[in-house]
């Protein structure tokens, strides 16, 4: 059981997580409408404002799940670290590493949403046949997660090393500073191989999922979210990408 050590606020938040992630950044994609810039241009800045938006609700997840993997070595339950960072380090601990995640998010999502935008635009271009196009959507995901991943990984792991000491005192740029001392470059990109390993088939699948539903629903997040005031209302955020499905079902049943 140790090595599931965390599954349960992982499990759980996923879903909400993955929700409010493509939801924010079809909000703020849909922001840059008038405005003259390129595509890739809009996907970044689209991707990084959505990713630090949601860091802020997924890190003190990440802080309970990286207590219960790393630091207690999966003998203390989800429920008995939340007990102990209120009891010993109060309430605002929970909030601890939010910086950093905020920038890695902000960062990896920005090369995540437009490296797929770039990749898969290159692959659409290339291949004619349906199904060459289903697998190169697939790969355009897996190839933007490893990108993602490879650009944030140093930022990853110092958030980690934060929300794992107890009353750590040390800033983002200390964390990196100290490890690019002790082993160099590697030394920031420890974990790299199995994040990818990871990341590479989950992203594809992740991706790969979203470009479906959105083309069976034959709808676009911008043209959706045009027809509403600009909001930043958890709701529209956490349930925006469920909105092309919910009035294209509806429609079919009013047919």
């Amino acid at each position: 059981m140790a090595l599931y050590k965390g599954f349960i606020p992982t499990m759980y938040s996923f879903l909400p997580i993955s929700f409010a992630t493509m939801g924010a950044n079809a909000y703020f994609h849909n922001l840059q409408s008038n405005i003259r810039i390129s595509e890739f241009s809009k996907q970044v800045y689209a991707g990084a404002f959505a990713g630090m938006l949601v860091a802020l609700i997924k890190s003190p997840i990440e802080l309970i799940r990286n207590r219960a993997q790393i630091c207690t070595n999966g003998s203390l339950s989800s429920s008995k670290i939340v007990k102990n960072l209120f009891k010993y380090e109060g309430g605002r601990s929970l909030l601890k590493g939010v910086l950093p995640n905020m920038v890695k998010d902000g960062i990896g999502f920005g090369a995540y949403f437009s490296s797929f935008y770039m990749i898969r635009k290159l692959f659409t271009n290339t291949f004619d046949s349906p199904l060459m196009k289903n697998l190169s959507v697939f790969f355009s995901g897996s190839l933007a997660g490893m990108a993602a991943w490879t650009v944030a990984m140093p930022l990853e792991l110092a958030k980690n090393v934060i929300q794992c000491e107890e009353r750590s005192t040390l800033s983002t740029m200390q964390v990196m500073r100290q490890r690019f001392a002790q082993l160099g470059v590697r030394g920031l990109y420890t974990g790299l191989l199995p994040t990818v390993l990871k990341t590479a088939p989950a992203s594809g699948i992740h991706l790969y999922v979203y470009d479906r539903i959105m083309e069976y629903c034959n709808c676009n997040f911008s043209q959706v979210a045009s027809s509403f005031a600009p909001s930043l209302r958890l709701d529209r955020v956490f349930f925006r990408p469920l909105l092309c499905i919910s009035l294209t079902f509806s429609k079919k049943k009013k047919k």
